[in-house]
């Protein structure tokens, strides 16, 4: 198995440019900017692109948040999802609701933006839905700072997550 440095520029912006959910510069930024010579998986990666994102400047980092989806939208409406986040969301049961989960979600989603101006978000792996309901509340509580903070910190983990899954199936072109 070889490096990621092996990899030319497109075709690594292919398999990682949407490990950072609609924000490709993470993955431009980091093929640019960073050694890649001694990483062999993708999550090697993850340190890098999280380093990026840190050093990015809050702009840059709120128009990040702020590329989310928010969670249990119903079919049809809102955003798109990506390939990656509708894979989540299924997995978490998210796309499943019925009436009252769907409107707790919807309640807490208008809730949550309202205060914070970005939709909530989580690394939803191994979480069923009454955790992550719990949590939405727990963290309506945060200051806008904190909870900031912690949006980025959860993008990270998504991030690592994705990267993960990507390890399995890794080989490098070359």
């Amino acid at each position: 198995m070889g490096s990621m440095a092996l990899l030319d520029r497109s075709e690594f912006l292919r398999l990682f440019s949407g490990i950072y959910e609609s924000s490709p510069w993470v993955a431009e930024t980091v093929f640019d900017g960073c050694d890649l010579s001694g990483v062999d998986r993708p999550t090697g990666l993850a340190d890098d692109m999280a380093r990026v994102v840190a050093q990015s400047g809050k702009d840059r980092q709120l128009a990040l948040v702020r590329a989310h989806p928010e969670l249990a939208i119903r079919p049809g409406e809102g955003e798109k999802l990506t390939s990656y986040s509708e894979s989540e969301q299924t997995g978490a049961g998210l796309t499943e609701l019925g009436d009252d989960e769907r409107d707790d979600f919807a309640r807490l989603n208008r809730l949550y933006r309202e205060k914070f101006g970005f939709p909530f978000i989580i690394a939803v792996r191994g979480l069923d839905r009454a955790a992550i309901l719990s949590s939405m509340s727990e963290r309506l509580e945060n200051d806008v700072e904190a909870e900031f903070r912690e949006a980025l910190r959860q993008i990270d983990r998504i991030a690592f997550f994705r990267l993960e899954s990507l390890d399995s199936e890794f080989e490098p072109s070359r």
